[in-house]
């Protein structure tokens, strides 16, 4: 959960409405809508269908937490420097258990159960300093993160934006003044900020087991466009690539498919992750991170010495890759150049980076202003590691 500081006022208080509406202008998959608690939500769809769901969570409740019974450790520079980042280790003394419960009375079992929205982005992962004629160009859209946000949903309804949920921040301001009161750290300025809930699905859940196979052929295409280009002509249309190497995966033998099998498995294997970056949102300050069931390998670091965050700027061709993108073959060639960017940030040689595990039931706080320049990411989310008491729509797969 990621939000700039909430606004003080007692609306921000106020639960849901008990009836809501919502109207999916977008693919039916493309946003799973989920009543709050205490609510009825009718859903219409594009294809004028409608349904209407009612709330399992049959009361709301402003998160409040419980009491601080966790240890403070600092996040530093590996090789030192200022302080990055407080992790508030085992907030609840249980795992998680307690800020689970809390979460599930603001925000509901249906909503923390559902497959959220196709979306992924929000306003702190801009790029504000690539600029083309389309505007700055948005890293989420670039490095196509793994994750499912839960909250808020893209479009009509309640959320209704593609970034943080503004509307409902105060909901959360409980936990955000006893957090940073925990702390030792000044509470956040009294204006107004934003509330998301991402899912980080461990190894396994990417993809079943069954659909590895599509996952594999996803390796071999990449491997496989220059030939194939070549051979179908610099102007033939991207359908008749992908239609032809399709063809050429089903005729292979097992020996030569293994290699992009195992790619495939290694992928799955990581779990879900976020590329690491620095907030660009302008009216961001104060970031608070819960973690609830598996655990997520972090990592920090201060922007300007962070060689994992300046290699993806000095791959050749990556400016250009995210500009004006060639045609044909140059495009290819491009795109190699940007995967192999969004690839390095992983492996790169970094001595200033500070890895470490975020655990059911940790609280994060950090500056996330663009000033303050704290590069972060999730590099991966481990299998099994969550706590077993955990309500459903917190463990493994879910």
């Amino acid at each position: 959960m990621e939000q700039p500081p909430a606004k003080r006022h007692n609306a921000g208080y106020n639960p849901p409405p008990q009836t809501a509406v919502w109207e999916q202008t977008l693919a039916r998959d493309h946003t799973d809508p989920q009543p709050l608690p205490d609510q009825s939500l009718t859903c219409t769809f594009k294809d004028g269908t409608k349904k209407v769901l009612v709330a399992r969570t049959l009361a709301w409740a402003p998160l409040g937490p419980p009491p601080y019974r966790g240890s403070i450790e600092y996040i530093r520079p590996r090789d030192g420097g200022p302080i990055l980042a407080t992790l508030l280790r085992g907030y609840d003394g249980e795992s998680g258990q307690l800020l689970a419960a809390a979460l599930e009375k603001t925000f509901g079992v249906d909503v923390l159960s559902g497959k959220g929205t196709k979306n992924r982005c929000s306003e702190a992962l801009t790029d504000n300093r690539i600029t083309t004629d389309q505007g700055n160009y948005d890293s989420c859209s670039l490095y196509k993160d793994p994750i499912v946000k839960l909250w808020p949903l893209l479009g009509a309804g309640h959320g209704g934006n593609f970034d943080g949920d503004s509307e409902h921040a105060a909901w959360v301001t409980p936990l955000l003044d006893a957090a940073l009161a925990a702390a030792g750290r000044p509470a956040a300025p009294a204006h107004v900020g934003s509330v998301q809930i991402i899912r980080y699905r461990a190894a396994g859940c990417k993809l079943p087991p069954k659909k590895t196979h599509k996952s594999a052929l996803t390796f071999y295409k990449a491997a496989t466009k220059y030939d194939v280009r070549a051979k179908l002509g610099d102007n033939a249309a991207n359908g008749d690539v992908l239609k032809h190497q399709t063809e050429r995966w089903k005729a292979l033998d097992a020996a030569t498919r293994r290699p992009y099998e195992a790619l495939a498995e290694a992928d799955r294997a990581r779990g879900d992750s976020l590329h690491i970056h620095v907030d660009q949102d302008k009216r961001a300050s104060t970031v608070l991170l819960l973690a609830l069931g598996d655990t997520r390998r972090m990592v920090f670091c201060r922007g300007a010495k962070c060689r994992r965050l300046a290699c993806c700027d000095k791959v050749p061709g990556l400016a250009a890759a995210r500009a004006a993108m060639p045609k044909g073959l140059a495009k290819d060639r491009a795109l190699d150049e940007l995967n192999v960017a969004k690839a390095a940030w992983r492996t790169a040689d970094c001595k200033s980076c500070a890895e470490f595990d975020f655990k059911s039931g940790d609280v994060l706080i950090f500056d996330g202003s663009p000033a303050a320049d704290v590069a972060h990411g999730v590099l991966g989310t481990l299998a099994g590691t969550g706590p077993a008491e955990l309500p459903d729509w917190a463990k493994g797969c879910a």
